[in-house]
């Protein structure tokens, strides 16, 4: 850098000296460039990795939150066929009392 600024500053340096220092500094140039592209290319990255978990867990919860609501369903239907055999156990019962005693 201080010698593209000793190019500017003193008319008579040679032409290779700036030549040189014209060179280094556009590769210092395409390097931070090169480098930023990078670090972009890095962000992007992070970004689809994060966006991707997101929604890999909503679909996760959403799955999870449907198989929950389907398995309520199912003991609710159970708890209904458990009180419904109940109900006949307890007529057959009433119906066992109102007979008279054989023995």
């Amino acid at each position: 850098m201080s010698s593209v600024l000793n190019c500017i500053v003193t008319p008579r340096s040679s032409n290779f000296r700036c030549e040189v220092a014209s060179r280094t500094f556009e590769e210092g140039v395409s390097t931070l460039t090169v480098r930023d592209q990078q670090g972009q290319a890095i962000h992007n990255a992070r970004n689809l990795i994060r966006s991707a978990h997101e929604r890999q867990t909503a679909e996760v919860l959403a799955r999870l939150t449907a198989r929950r609501a389907c398995l309520l369903r199912d003991l609710d239907r159970t708890d209904a066929q458990i009180a419904t055999k109940v109900n006949k156990i307890d007529v057959i019962d009433q119906e066992l009392l109102a007979l008279p005693k054989i023995l």
